[in-house]
């Protein structure tokens, strides 16, 4: 799903205008000029690209479990990695703990598959858990709105409620996928 709101070129008609001095004679719409001797453009709704956030939790209660919640997370995160690529849309990884501890540039293309697997096997550890404040570092780190998925088993002394508000004030389409363990 890649409509937006803005009119370009794209391949979807949007609606017709009328013609200005100066406009582009290739998309006025001639059928229309042999009805109503009025000149028109047709316009056409634009694709933009689709951006993938996956913030993957490593915080210690995370490497509980066998296998253990990250193993899982972060094949999770692999997964959903390369359906987003092969759909040609761009994904971008964080790891986050106390903070925002890594991240991967925004990929587009199935051959950066391998980018995201090599930065998912070096993730660094974490001592504390602060979904918040993760989340707004996350927030100010980005420029461009898109899908936000949070993957995490949503243990923080702190909640996880105000965080995923957050993330839905500031225009993200948010997603929470919680990792527990059979024992939880």
């Amino acid at each position: 799903e890649r409509r937006s709101r803005k009119i370009g070129s794209g391949i979807e008609f949007a609606d017709y205008r009328e013609y200005m001095p100066g406009d582009d004679l290739r998309h006025i719409d001639w059928n229309l000029y042999a009805r109503l001797q009025k000149l028109f453009l047709r316009l056409f709704e634009e694709e933009e690209d689709l951006y993938i956030y996956l913030l993957v939790d490593i915080s210690p209660s995370m490497r509980m479990g066998e296998p253990s919640r990250l193993d899982y997370g972060l094949r999770v995160a692999a997964a959903l990695s390369y359906i987003a690529l092969s759909n040609l849309d761009r994904v971008s990884l964080y790891t986050f703990g106390e903070q925002i501890h890594s991240r991967l540039p925004p990929s587009r293309g199935k051959n950066n598959i391998i980018k995201v697997l090599r930065f998912l096997e070096s993730i660094p550890d974490s001592k504390l858990t602060s979904t918040e404040d993760s989340l707004k570092s996350f927030i100010h780190q980005t420029t461009r709105r898109g899908i936000a998925v949070l993957i995490s088993d949503f243990f923080d002394p702190k909640g996880y409620t105000q965080a995923l508000n957050l993330l839905r004030y500031h225009k993200y389409e948010t997603y929470a996928i919680q990792i527990f363990d059979e024992r939880d």
